[in-house]
């Protein structure tokens, strides 16, 4: 994990796995409130960008150090009418 900060906002940097699962991230976690995750994965040629919200159960909304965590995962191109992903 590579820490960056722009406009004053701390930013993590993550590209990891196989070339066939390459994806890069980048994504934002604030103490209050939910995390969001830009990602690019190169070999997903319908959907390339998504963008995942991320909210915890708990004291500020913040999924750091939650319980229980819930995830909603939305492709940003194409889609073809697709609806969102929910994680928990």
């Amino acid at each position: 994990m590579v820490p960056l900060s722009i406009l004053g906002f701390p930013f993590s940097v993550v590209s990891s796995g196989d070339t066939k699962e390459l994806r890069l991230d980048l994504s934002i976690v604030f103490d209050s409130g939910p995390s969001l995750r830009l990602s690019y994965c190169p070999n997903n040629s319908s959907n390339p960008f998504s963008l995942a919200v991320t909210t915890g159960i708990g004291p500020l909304n913040s999924p750091s150090g939650a319980p229980i965590s819930i995830s909603a995962k939305f492709g940003l191109i194409g889609g073809g009418g697709r609806s969102p992903t929910f994680l928990l």
